[in-house]
């Protein structure tokens, strides 16, 4: 999967986030721990934030946060 976009720092990792939690069944906290791992500079605004919220509790995640990223995800189907 490649999402572009010019800063990459809100609206793009947003997608992403949601993908994580949608895909992997991860709650929005450690969606975003991975995502900061990956990429330290993102900044997903408030109003984003809550929406993600929403959509993790509409599918119903409930998933632990992991202090190691070592391994690889891969998103290829």
């Amino acid at each position: 999967m490649l999402v572009h976009s010019v800063k990459g720092r809100n609206r793009s990792c947003c997608i992403i986030v949601a993908y994580l939690i949608y895909k992997y069944k991860w709650n929005l906290d450690k969606a975003i721990e991975y995502l900061r791992f990956r990429r330290p500079d993102i900044d997903i605004h408030s109003n984003f934030l809550k929406q993600l919220k929403a959509f993790e509790e509409n599918i119903g995640v409930k998933a632990s946060l992991s202090n190691d990223w070592t391994g690889s995800i891969s998103f290829r189907r």
